[in-house]
């Protein structure tokens, strides 16, 4: 390879990594906490329709009360895939502060996409680890608190 064809390799390959370091920076930790009832959740927070669509892809471990927050632009029915998932999850959908659908133990990615879609309009979705919404009795209704979510 000549050095020519080498400094534009480097350059061609730093950038979709400086792309996803920029974009995933900010939800890299658990840093925020919603509240479902008296179970706190810490949260990434995925804002842009990038991260959303991202989700919890590649995500190998999940705390038992630890997830993902997605925002939705617009208040409708939201679809949830598990396509690049390597953990299963429960799906909780929110809308005005209150819990307006579930779908528990969505399974990872497995040659199929396993595809929820929200039965209710939502503003909002939780992503947190399988299990979660039959251990703490998550209900529709339920009330939700944003705790420190900007």
């Amino acid at each position: 390879m000549t050095k020519k064809s080498f400094f534009i390799f480097g350059i061609l390959m730093s950038i979709p990594c400086s792309i996803a370091v920029w974009t995933i920076r900010d939800f890299v930790t658990y840093r925020h906490t919603v509240v479902i009832n008296d179970t706190v959740v810490r949260v990434r927070v995925a804002h842009s329709p990038w991260q959303r669509r991202l989700g919890l892809g590649g995500t190998a471990y999940l705390c038992d009360t630890c997830g993902m927050l997605l925002r939705f632009d617009r208040l409708a029915p939201h679809a949830l895939w598990m396509r690049g998932m390597i953990v299963s999850i429960d799906a909780i959908w929110i809308s005005g502060g209150r819990v307006v659908d579930v779908a528990q133990n969505m399974q990872w990615w497995r040659g199929t996409a396993d595809v929820r879609v929200s039965q209710k309009a939502a503003d909002a979705a939780i992503e947190v680890p399988a299990g979660f919404v039959k251990t703490h009795n998550i209900r529709i209704g339920d009330a939700v608190i944003y705790g420190d979510v900007e």
